[in-house]
């Protein structure tokens, strides 16, 4: 799991992504794993995948939450650390505001094969990020969409990265 930690991201976005990030890191089975990345400019060091027990979760939101925001935001190298930890198996989900996203072309050659779910919580999605994702949460999902998109990414069995890429919202 990606957080943006970058000063675009600060006050609604912010709370925003990190009820997301709560959402999903609770909906985690214990047999599964994931890593907590927190970035800005850069990805913060120490990040690895942990199991989904009750403990690690709180450990890695405590140490998210004593994080500072930082400025500056690079998507590709947060994007090479998460696949870097995870090797070509499992799905990164992008909680971000979206500014700094870089081009689709760089975001997709630091994804490699990894599915990208991104939400997106300040403003509107780039088309960089809409074209490097499988699927992309706006700020103006409703209820259902958000749904949609957390049963999506939470599916044992992610889909395959060549299936058409699309938005929650065309769905609906």
């Amino acid at each position: 799991i990606l957080f943006d930690t970058s000063l675009s991201h600060r006050w609604a976005g912010l709370e925003t992504a990190y009820g997301h990030l709560v959402r999903t890191l609770h909906a985690l089975g214990t047999q599964d794993q994931f890593a907590l990345i927190p970035f800005d400019r850069k990805p913060a060091d120490g990040s690895r995948l942990r199991p989904a027990t009750p403990q690690d979760i709180e450990a890695e939101l405590t140490t998210l939450r004593n994080r500072a925001l930082g400025p500056g935001t690079n998507l590709p190298l947060a994007l090479a650390e998460a696949r870097k930890i995870l090797g070509s198996k499992g799905r990164i989900l992008l909680l971000t505001s979206g500014v700094g996203a870089g081009s689709s072309k760089t975001l997709k050659a630091a994804l490699g094969p990894v599915p990208l779910f991104t939400a997106v919580t300040v403003g509107e999605s780039t088309e960089a990020l809409r074209a490097a994702s499988t699927e992309v949460l706006s700020t103006t999902a409703t209820e259902i969409e958000g749904d949609l998109f957390f049963k999506r990414l939470m599916e044992t069995e992610a889909q395959p990265i060549q299936k058409a890429r699309r938005s929650v919202s065309e769905d609906v």
